[in-house]
């Protein structure tokens, strides 16, 4: 009897299973790669309008007429439950001055946080955060 060549057949079953194994895993990879590219592309746009904002907001400052003229994109986000705006917290932080003048009778911070929460198209609002001094 001559050498006999090539595969079994249980070792081709067993390739076979191996392969269908891999790629299996690697098809439950495309759901979740396809979901992130989709919230990439949607972020994109919305940390350009919270750059922009908050850039102008830097530009402005907080005290005078550059506060009141903030935010500068008053235009809604179209989302599921209707028309949302750009939402905006401004917390003091640190200590107030204690040196003020007679006829101020209000604390004067001198450092602000500010938090953006810019609406994305799917309802959810994403949040930026910035440092502003008053001077």
């Amino acid at each position: 009897m001559g050498a006999r060549h090539g595969f079994t057949l249980l070792e081709v079953l067993v390739a076979l299973l191996i392969l269908s194994v891999g790629v299996m895993a690697v098809m439950q990879l495309f759901p979740a790669s396809l979901y992130e590219a989709r919230r990439a592309a949607e972020r994109l746009p919305t940390s350009a309008r919270a750059a922009a904002e908050l850039g102008a907001l830097r530009a402005l400052g907080l005290s005078g007429s550059g506060y009141a003229q903030w935010p500068l994109d008053p235009r809604p986000v179209q989302t599921p439950e209707g028309d949302a705006h750009v939402r905006y917290n401004i917390q003091p932080l640190g200590v107030p001055d204690v040196i003020r003048p007679l006829n101020q009778t209000a604390a004067v911070y001198y450092l602000y946080r500010v938090t953006l929460a810019v609406p994305m198209t799917t309802g959810r609002y994403e949040k930026f955060v910035t440092y502003i001094s008053k001077y």
